[in-house]
């Protein structure tokens, strides 16, 4: 349980004020930015602040420090950023606290760590009541420090730009603010996927990555931001300036840089490799470096360079003002010798077949998410290999498209495209469109390859069930020929009650089956009837796959029912009424637009009683008739059911 301390303060809370200047860390003289400031009058500030729980505060005060004014009372130095705020001893009380340090009369700002933010001032509270107190202590005043800057931009130093030499600086990282200061750091995205920090270090607190210009002209590297409340986010950084420093210049030139085919330095964690693209071998016209330890892939026209990081004085972190230099120089370059690859649509996992000068890819029924992706790669041939599999993906902006065979046309293309194994749309004959390219590949063909996207032999792809009205035109049925993908060479049809027809010969019209020119049709007698259709397909590669799609097949007026009973109108072929589908089938194959309804079904069957008394020759003559359609009909049924004789070719 935390209970309220009682405080005897030796003057009241109106005599508490704050003078000083703002100063660079290396001075020890006062500078001519001056504060004096009495706490009371200070800007109130009412939104919450995060505070250690055993403490209360009484009064919250925001002071603002200007970047600009200070630089202009500044007497230089190597760092643009190295500021101290510092009380005189005229300033009640004269020792402040913040969390990483308590009770003393400064504050600093600097590429090291920044203690901008909150601070505590209280004439009672010191390090030991701060950190061990277990009772509620009342704070008398707490004041956001924060920095404003005209122009949301500020550069720690000057940094020499080099044609061919990059050099390695540090950026902050992690611990930059203190952890009640209420202001906030973000580092840099690049900065946070490139950067690389000390290995084995206690507390890595900043990250190294090499500087450059991102685009011509860009004379600022930026590090990361800093979010203040109340204030736009300032941007940090570094400052480039070509050729600029001509001692370092020189030092540079000292240096023994190997610029050879290959750098054989030994394995150490705090030996760092970078791939570089300039702005001629990006296809977007910019520059990166790329951590080989965090993506070690190939590029076109790359260059690479080393770095040592054990030759950083790491004693630097430690101090809490430095002149020193705070770079590292690459010791070694090489230059990559360019090859070439054929770029062809790629799955992840998986091989291309070639058949006939023809490649395949089979997509796995294994698949358990149901989906997978497509983009153009480089096609390799061996596991060395493997890190060329993106060579061209910086030098080229490569999208993966899909051709439409019907209309000799491409589809809109992709860098990446998500597809489902379960959409007959995924399937078919996919390549790759080089949409730009970066200058050094001008008048570079590159080479592309088609591949065909299929289903795995006898894999089953179920499509969603669907609902069709009772007529002609929406009649349950099975696609002829899915383009580039493949033919329909057989199809069943069966319902709940496991009866089972089907058509080895899709040719021609029956009285079952409706042929057009795109489509197989299955030509239901009765709505409110529930079949399952399953089409089989041969690929152009010889393997097979087969389709499985429910239908629901109902009346217009019967739509908002909804009703399916287990009933004689569920039956695929009705033995009691074959001749119903046959009345129904014009000679010329056309379907007529009024099937019979099963009322009428009815009406027909009364007929034989309503005429009872005809002549007794007459009953035998149609009895005779009937049991000789009734065998058609079986013959016809059993030659349907007859297996098929299909060699089964592996993909």
């Amino acid at each position: 349980m935390l209970f309220l301390s009682v405080k005897n303060g030796v003057q009241s809370l109106n005599d508490y004020k704050i003078i000083g200047d703002v100063r660079d860390g290396s001075e020890n003289s006062e500078s001519g930015y001056k504060i004096n400031e009495k706490l009371p009058k200070l800007l109130m500030y009412n939104s919450s602040l995060k505070v250690p729980n055993h403490l209360s505060i009484n009064s919250r005060k925001i002071f603002y420090i200007d970047f600009e004014k200070y630089k202009e009372s500044s007497s230089g130095s190597v760092f643009n950023l190295n500021m101290k705020i510092k009380l005189n001893e005229n300033s009640y009380p004269t020792k402040i606290f913040v969390a990483s340090a308590a009770n003393r009369n400064y504050i600093d700002f600097t590429w090291l760590k920044c203690e901008f933010g909150l601070i505590m001032v209280d004439d009672q509270l010191n390090e030991n009541t701060f950190y061990t107190s277990t009772k509620l202590i009342t704070v008398d005043y707490a004041i956001l420090i924060l920095l404003k800057s005209r122009t949301k931009k500020i550069h720690y130093t000057t940094v020499p730009y080099f044609s061919k030499i990059f050099l390695l600086y540090p950026c902050p990282y992690g611990e930059y603010t203190t952890e009640y200061s209420n202001i906030r750091y973000i580092p840099n995205k690049y900065v946070l996927e490139n950067g690389v920090f000390f290995f084995n270090y206690e507390k890595p607190s900043h990250l190294f990555i090499p500087i450059f210009q991102g685009s011509n002209g860009d004379n600022f590297f930026a590090c990361g931001i800093l979010r203040q409340p109340t204030l736009p986010d300032i941007t940090l950084g570094y400052k480039l300036e070509s050729n600029g420093n001509e001692d370092l210049r020189k030092k540079i030139e000292e240096t023994n840089i190997q610029t050879i085919d290959s750098c054989s330095e030994p394995y150490d964690n705090n030996k760092v490799t970078y791939t570089y693209l300039d702005e001629d071998s990006q296809f977007t016209n910019s520059k990166i470096f790329i951590n080989t330890k965090k993506d070690n892939s190939e590029y076109i026209n790359q260059k690479k360079y080393f770095y040592n990081l054990n030759s950083f004085d790491r004693n630097i972190f430690n101090s809490t003002n430095t002149t020193n230099e705070i770079f590292i120089i690459p010791s070694c370059m090489v230059t990559s010798e360019n090859r070439e690859f054929l770029i062809t649509p790629t799955v992840d996992g998986l091989k291309t077949i070639d058949q006939e000068n023809v490649r395949y890819l089979f997509i796995k029924d294994s698949y358990s998410s149901g989906n997978f992706s497509v983009r153009c790669l480089s096609e390799v041939n061996n596991e060395n290999e493997k890190r060329y599999k993106n060579y061209y993906s910086k030098g080229a902006d490569i999208l993966v498209i899909k051709k439409d065979s019907v209309n000799n046309t491409k589809l809109k293309g992709e860098k990446l495209l998500m597809l489902s194994k379960e959409s007959l749309e995924s399937y078919g004959e996919y390549t790759c469109n080089v949409v730009k390219t970066a200058k050094s590949l001008n008048g570079k063909s590159l080479q592309v390859k088609s591949v065909y996207i299929l289903p795995e032999n006898y894999m089953t792809v179920p499509l969603q069930p669907a609902n069709v009205l009772y007529n002609k035109n929406s009649y349950p049925h099975c696609k002829k020929v899915h383009q580039n993908v493949g033919k329909l060479i057989k199809i069943e049809v069966s319902n709940d009650k496991s009866e089972t027809i089907g058509l080895l010969e899709i040719f021609h019209s029956t009285s079952i089956f409706d042929v057009t020119k795109d489509f197989v049709n299955f030509i239901p007698l009765h709505p409110e009837y529930q079949i399952t259709i399953n089409c089989n397909y041969q690929t152009m590669a010889k393997t097979f796959f087969t389709t499985v799609q429910k239908f629901i097949i109902y009346n217009s007026s019967d739509r908002r029912n909804n009703k399916y009973h287990n009933n004689t109108a569920n039956m695929i072929h009705p033995f009691m009424n074959p001749s119903e589908y046959l009345k129904n089938i014009d000679p010329n194959g056309k379907q007529n637009s009024h099937p019979i309804s099963e009322e009428d079904a009815i009406l027909f069957s009364s007929i034989p009683f309503i005429i009872l008394g005809i002549i007794t020759c007459l009953i035998i003559v149609l009895t005779i008739l009937f049991v000789i359609s009734q065998l058609i009909i079986f013959k016809q049924y059993e030659r349907y059911n007859q297996p098929e004789n299909i060699n089964d070719i592996n993909a």
